[in-house]
């Protein structure tokens, strides 16, 4: 009989016979709002492109990745603090509420129509070795933008990616621990043995490091 495959957070790309199968229908889960921000990660990129919504969208599978007809869209905003794993969460949270508005038409005709995609705007397959930034916070560059890299890093417990590096005067470190402060010019911060601190006029960027042995990208 007709046998519907509903992919969500899975990294198996369906290939070949499988998506020929006329009784066989696959839909997948993306978080974002495609056409944009294809393939992995597509929470931390959201953020890396300073966007303030991204959103969620169920369609269907193709031969391509994240390419084919979508039938079901919500957005999500995102805050000037959130983390990759807070936007992450609120992707699940408004796939489960799409979701819930197609499964019953899809399981009662077989087929939702699909909608107009988004505006293209971000013309690009992201693979799960592209990082942020490549992973790296430049002293040369603003708080907010080595903020913004640092909070599309951070998938909390979870090693999405790896920890941030950073190059100051001539030593590596790792970056353990962040944390953004609202004080311009690091008034009342230091730098210590420990902790690497970075301010302009926007604010102040907080490192706790450890000292790399290596470079590790």
């Amino acid at each position: 009989g007709k046998t519907l495959i509903i992919s969500a957070n899975n990294n198996y790309l369906f290939k070949g016979e499988l998506l020929a199968l006329n009784d066989v229908t696959i839909i997948n889960f993306h978080n974002a709002l495609l056409p944009n921000l294809r393939g992995r990660n597509a929470p931390s990129w959201a953020i890396y492109h300073h966007l303030e919504k991204t959103g969620v969208t169920w369609h269907y599978v193709d031969e391509g990745v994240d390419t084919g007809g979508a039938f079901a869209f919500s957005d999500v905003l995102i805050d000037k603090h959130d983390k990759a794993y807070q936007v992450a969460h609120k992707c699940m949270l408004a796939g489960l509420e799409a979701f819930s508005n197609v499964i019953s038409e899809l399981l009662e005709a077989g087929f939702v129509p699909c909608l107009a995609k988004k505006p293209l705007e971000y013309d690009y397959l992201y693979l799960s070795k592209d990082i942020p930034g490549n992973g790296w916070i430049d002293t040369m560059q603003s708080t907010i933008d080595n903020y913004r890299i640092l909070r599309a890093l951070d998938y909390g417990p979870f090693n999405v990616f790896p920890k941030a590096q950073i190059n100051n005067d001539g030593t590596y470190y790792t970056v353990r621990t962040y944390q953004f402060i609202d004080e311009p010019n690091g008034k009342y911060l230091n730098t210590s043995e420990n902790s690497i601190v970075l301010s302009d006029k926007f604010g102040s960027l907080k490192l706790q490091v450890e000292k790399a042995e290596i470079e590790l990208r």
